[in-house]
């Protein structure tokens, strides 16, 4: 919804009902945003020092599942994950090695009641979760000036509605949102607003999340890319293929013209269920691989899951909430990266009883696909009142892991949390150097070394699918999320969910942070580079947060948690091997340089004619550069008997050698081998 900027009390209203669930006096409520932006920067924000016009940007075979699969690669695949998971199951009561804010953040406040926690999917009876019911006060949120969000580029309700809670300022037109501390955007357009991010600032989005996961396409090939250096861990992915490019290894999977396996085809630049189909005929994907090729657009083709798990008889799938943010930027050591995984989501189900796909089945979409988009137009959709979150056909995680508690036991439910914890995570580190390498590249430069912390945070939606024997599969990863309230279980749950998020993100921030990043960067220079230590800000002592394994709904992915030791075992393997192989090219390129710490040495020249002692010296006048760093194990250069002559060449009068004519030597670039010379030596032809 665009908003008419010409008149600035119209444009910056804020709705009625934003206004009554206020809890502030009427004269602190953010009603009018753009008429007194003018004042309220000259007295508590620093100023405009421009407008900034935002442009928008145009954006937009492997064998039947059915049939008999490889039972040893089954029985091989349970053993890997009651393997992964021993030991997961661990007691909320940490270690005592655990820091104490930890242990003393263990049980809940008195101030949340207690049947908020009795749902949680890691919860037991005899168990207590961690949590922290550290809030920012709203006298600290005001004291430095007030923080103004920017949501130009927002249209749901429930974002604006939780940053005027807190007592920040929503700005609705972009001509004036340039200087908001905080940028949330829900539109095509991240990229302008990325840079424009000053290191005083935040923004709802990573560099280069979208091109790295939100594309199938890319998300693939990225799979593609690690399964070949970890095939075990990453079995969460069906068999996946890129087309056109990927087409003829498909076909091979054919060999007939039909298969008995299903495959669903996937359009890279639609979304909602657009374009998707089931088909298992070679002749129509090979006409949506034409189709591709003609249009410069890839297409992703899956092997589709035909036993998938069933509620109630229907299929289903959930939408998981995952929040990526870091504690700051440090350097070559790349992004302190602190992920963690929100304990409610959705499960989204389709409205048509599920029978595997056939040739009558296959063109139902509300039987196959489970897309929120294709059902809630369905008769057969029933609308959830929020008196009830597991009735209807969108229901919540919570329910759903409370479902699996009583269905299958807490041991399952517990170990399927940390399997869908493990899917996450995983999804994320094998694109942390390429985040990394985009991180250093968007932003204007941070002239404090860091000390302003990461300036950016994203909340990914994760949609996940399960087997009948529970296993989860990857679906896709959506870096805009829906945050659209159709029903109060919506409502509720995104409610909180944006809260939260902008509690443990952007808790620190005030108005006053540009003054306190110039104040850093002048006693920056002044110390001078080697100053002993700087001034600890106050986002770097707020960020404690980020290092809370439980925070309300949030519990922690990143760092591992410390009960899962299998798991935290093959995290870390992942990262370090990941960077090791795909490390960012500018810092390959800075150890190189930290290596070669003396300029290289010119070569000798040729010898020019003369006698072979005269090459000899020559050869032994001085070595090359990388012969004193050859390694003991290198070839070194071969040794002969007897000394060999200088090579020789005749001179021309024309100036050119006598191997070539002058007109082939001027035509020949400078990028050409020489000429092979052969040397008489008795009776042996030796070639140089």
């Amino acid at each position: 919804m665009e908003m008419d900027c010409g008149d600035p009390g119209s444009c910056a209203e804020m709705s009625r009902e934003q206004a009554e669930t206020s809890t502030r006096p009427p004269s602190e409520t953010p009603t009018e945003v753009c008429a007194d932006l003018p004042e309220l920067l000259d007295s508590g924000s620093d100023g405009v020092e421009g407008v900034v016009n935002a442009t928008c940007t145009d954006q937009e075979a492997s064998q039947p599942d059915a049939a008999i699969e490889d039972k040893e690669a089954e029985e091989e695949d349970e053993e890997e994950e009651e393997d992964l998971f021993e030991g997961a199951f661990w007691d909320e009561e940490r270690s005592p090695s655990a820091p104490s804010q930890f242990r003393s953040a263990r049980w809940p406040s008195p101030e949340i009641p207690s049947d908020s926690w009795a749902n949680s999917p890691i919860r037991s009876e005899d168990q207590t979760c961690q949590t922290s019911q550290t809030e920012v006060p709203a006298e600290r949120r005001r004291k430095g000036g007030q923080v103004l969000f920017n949501s130009s580029h927002s249209d749901y309700e429930v974002v604006a509605q939780a940053a005027a809670e807190r007592g920040w300022r929503v700005v609705k037109c972009e001509e004036k949102a340039a200087v908001c501390n905080i940028h949330w955007i829900d539109d095509a357009n991240i990229g302008d607003w990325i840079r424009k991010v000053e290191p005083w600032m935040r923004i709802n989005h990573f560099p280069g999340m979208n091109n790295a996961l939100a594309r199938k396409t890319r998300l693939a090939r990225n799979l593609a890319r690690v399964q070949r250096i970890f095939p075990s861990a990453y079995r969460f992915v069906p068999p996946t293929w890129v087309i056109p490019d990927d087409f003829p290894d498909l076909e091979k999977r054919f060999g007939d013209a039909e298969s008995k396996v299903f495959y669903i085809v996937k359009p890279d630049h639609l979304c909602q269920g657009r374009g998707i189909f089931l088909t298992t005929e070679l002749e129509r994907l090979r006409q949506a691989s034409d189709d591709s090729r003609k249009k410069n657009e890839a297409t992703v083709v899956q092997r589709y899951l035909s036993r998938p798990m069933l509620i109630e008889g229907l299929k289903f799938d959930l939408r998981l909430y995952f929040l990526i943010a870091a504690k700051k930027a440090s350097g070559e050591s790349g992004l302190d990266l602190r992920c963690f995984l929100f304990r409610d989501g959705l499960v989204r189900l389709c409205t048509t009883p599920y029978q595997p796909p056939t040739a009558e089945t296959r063109n139902e979409k509300c039987m196959h696909l489970t897309n929120y988009a294709v059902n809630k137009n369905s008769e057969n959709f029933q609308q959830n009142d929020g008196e009830d979150d597991g009735a209807g056909s969108k229901r919540s995680l919570r329910w759903f892991m409370s479902y699996i508690g009583e269905t299958f036991g807490e041991k399952e439910r517990r170990k399927l949390w940390l399997k869908l914890m493990g899917l996450c995570m995983k999804t994320i580190l094998m694109v942390k150097p390429t985040l990394e390498t985009e991180y250093d590249g968007a932003f204007p430069r941070d002239l404090t070394g860091g000390q302003m912390g990461c300036r950016c945070f994203e909340l990914l939606g994760i949609d996940v699918m399960l087997d009948a024997k529970m296993k989860p599969y990857l679906i896709e990863v959506n870096h805009l999320p829906s945050f659209t309230c159709d029903s109060p279980l919506d409502e509720d749950i995104k409610q909180r969910l944006v809260q939260q998020t902008l509690d443990l993100t952007c808790g620190s921030l005030s108005g006053k942070d540009k003054k306190m990043y110039e104040q850093l960067v002048r006693e920056r220079r002044e110390a001078g580079q080697g100053a002993s230590e700087a001034p600890r800000t106050t986002w770097e002592v707020d960020t404690s947060m980020l290092d809370l394994p439980v925070y309300k709904d949030f519990e922690r992915a990143w760092p591992p948690p410390e009960g899962a030791s299998k798991l935290k075992e093959q995290l870390l393997t992942i990262e370090s091997r990941v960077r090791e192989i795909f490390k960012p090219l500018h810092l390959s390129k800075k150890r190189d340089n930290a290596q070669d710490e003396k300029p290289s040495e010119k070569p000798p020249r040729p010898p020019v004619r003369g006698s072979a002692a005269s090459a000899t010296g020559a050869r032994r006048a001085a070595p090359s550069p990388r012969s004193s760093k050859r390694s003991r194990s290198a070839p070194g250069p071969p040794r002969c008997a007897f000394i060999l002559p200088p090579i020789m060449r005749k001179i021309s009068p024309t100036g050119h050698s006598g191997d070539a004519p002058p007109a082939a030597a001027k035509n020949r670039s400078s990028s050409a081998r020489p000429t092979r010379a052969c040397l008489p030596l008795k009776n042996v032809q030796l070639l140089i």
